[in-house]
C-alpha cells in the first residue's frame, strides 16, 4: 500500500497529462452519430417522449449511453413545462452450471423512468427538473420478482455562464466514477467492474457536473449507503471525474476520463451482486480510495471500451481492470467481447470474467420510440475465495435477453 500511495502524484499527473494533450491530437469536434449509426452493442437510450417535441443540438463526437450526461447535448423545447416517460422491460433466459444460480426463464428487471423538465420560456433551454426512476426486479442469480423499488430520484438544475455550464443534482443518482458516468449497463448481461470495485451505482446526496470549454467535470458528496437508505454520518463519499471527448484523426470519436473517490464504500467479495436499481444490502463498510482511468475508442465498425481501477481498502491494496470490444457486423447485428478483473484485499480473493455474445435490433418499429434487442451472451467466471471459506467457484452462463424500450 506503500508503493502505491507514493506512486498516485506520477499517476495522477499521467491521466490529467493525458486530458491535457488530447487536443493535440484532436480534430474540431462534429456531431456525435445516431444510435441507427453507432457500433455500440448497446442502444443509445432516447430522451423521452420530449424529443418529439424538442430539439437535441449535439455538443460532443462520443455517443454516450447514459442520459441526461452533462455536454452531450444542449435540449430545446417548445413548450415550459415538458414531461417524458420511458419504459424497458428485461425478460431472459439463462442457462447456468455452478452453485447458487438458477436456470430458467424470468423477468429480470422492469424499469419506469419519468421526467419533468422546465424551460426557460425565451430561448427554450433546459433550466432544471426532476427525473424519477422506478424498478421491478429480481435478485440477479434468481428468478422470481421480488422488489419494487425506487432508484434515481433526484432533482437538478442547470446554470449556464460565459460558456461554462454547470448542473446541480440532490438526491439518488449514479455515482460520477469511471464507465459508470457514460455506459449505462444495470439491465445488460455484460457488468463493468463498479460491482466489486465500488459495491455502489447509486447513491444519496449532492453532484455538481458540467462543461468547461473541451472538458467534462463531475464531482458529488454522498452517503455511500446506496438508494432509499440515508445515513450522513462518517460514511460519506466524495467522487470526482474529468473528461474530454476529442475527434482522433483517421480515427475516430474517442474519450478518456480520469476519476478519484474517497470515503468508506461496502464491503465486497467474489459474490456482491448488485441490484439493478442499485441497491445494496451489506451493511458492513471498509474506509476506502479509489483512482481510475476510463477510455472509449468509435472507430467504425469498431468500439472499445476499458477501464483501470485501482486503490485501497484500508491499507490493503486492490485493483482491476474492465475490457470490452464491439464489431458491427451489419446495420442491425453486432458482436462483443469483454474481459473484466478484481483482485480483493484479502489476497488472493479475486472474481474473474470473460465473455463473448452478439446483439441483434430486430427492424420492427412502432413509432419513433420503440426498440426491441436481443442479446446472446456466453461467460466464464472464476471466482477465488478468501483463506479459509471453501474451494474455488467456476460458473458457465448463458444468458439470452429480450429487452424492449419504449
Amino acid at each position: 500500500m506503500t508503493d502505491f500511495i507514493r506512486s498516485f502524484p506520477t499517476l495522477t499527473a499521467l491521466v490529467f497529462c493525458l486530458l491535457a494533450i488530447a487536443p493535440v491530437f484532436a480534430q474540431d469536434e462534429v456531431p456525435a452519430p445516431t444510435p441507427e449509426a453507432s457500433p455500440s452493442p448497446v442502444p443509445i437510450p432516447k430522451v423521452p417522449s420530449q424529443e418529439t417535441s424538442s430539439e437535441s443540438l449535439s455538443m460532443s463526437p462520443v455517443p454516450f449511453t447514459s442520459t441526461l450526461y452533462p455536454g452531450s447535448t444542449v435540449r430545446r423545447f417548445r413548450g415550459k413545462d415538458n414531461f417524458g416517460f420511458r419504459f424497458e422491460g428485461d425478460l431472459r433466459y439463462r442457462s447456468v452450471t455452478g452453485l447458487g444460480e438458477q436456470s430458467g426463464t424470468y423477468v429480470s428487471a422492469g424499469r419506469l423512468t419519468t421526467d419533468w423538465v422546465r424551460a426557460n420560456p425565451l430561448n427554450r433551454d433546459e433550466r432544471g427538473g426532476v427525473r424519477v426512476q422506478m424498478l421491478l426486479e429480481t435478485d440477479q442469480r434468481g428468478t422470481v420478482i421480488e422488489k419494487l423499488r425506487l432508484s434515481e430520484a433526484y432533482g437538478y438544475y442547470t446554470f449556464l455562464s460565459g460558456g461554462v455550464s454547470a448542473r446541480a443534482r440532490v438526491g439518488q443518482f449514479v455515482l460520477p466514477f469511471g464507465l459508470l458516468a457514460v455506459y449505462d449497463t444495470p439491465l445488460q448481461p455484460i457488468q463493468t467492474l463498479y460491482e466489486k470495485s465500488l459495491g455502489l451505482r447509486v447513491d444519496t446526496g449532492v453532484m455538481l457536473e458540467g462543461r468547461y470549454g473541451d472538458f467534462r467535470y463531475a464531482g458529488s458528496i454522498t452517503a455511500g449507503t446506496g438508494p432509499n437508505r440515508v445515513e450522513f454520518d462518517d460514511n460519506a463519499v466524495f467522487a470526482f471525474r474529468l473528461a474530454r471527448a476529442v475527434v482522433l484523426p483517421k480515427i475516430g470519436p474517442a474519450e478518456i476520463g480520469g476519476s478519484l473517490l474517497s470515503g468508506k464504500l461496502p464491503q465486497t467479495n467474489s459474490n456482491t451482486l448488485l441490484y439493478p436499481s442499485g441497491t445494496v444490502e451489506t451493511r458492513s463498510v471498509v474506509k476506502s480510495t479509489r483512482f481510475a482511468v476510463d477510455a472509449q475508442l468509435f472507430r467504425n465498425p469498431w468500439v472499445f471500451r476499458g477501464e483501470v481501477v485501482f486503490g485501497g481498502n484500508d491499507n490493503e491494496p486492490v485493483y482491476g481492470y474492465f475490457a470490452e470490444a464491439n464489431y458491427q457486423i451489419q446495420r442491425d447485428l453486432s458482436a462483443v467481447a469483454f474481459s473484466r478483473r478484481w483482485d480483493f484485499e484479502t489476497k488472493p480473493s479475486r472474481a474473474t470474467s470473460i465473455g463473448f455474445g452478439g446483439q441483434y435490433s430486430p427492424p420492427i418499429r412502432i413509432g419513433s420510440q420503440f426498440q426491441w434487442t436481443i442479446r446472446t451472451l456466453f461467460e466464464f467466471e472464476r471466482n477465488v475465495s478468501e483463506p479459509g471459506e471453501g474451494s474455488t467457484q467456476v460458473y458457465r452462463r448463458l444468458t439470452v435477453q429480450s429487452f424492449l424500450q419504449y
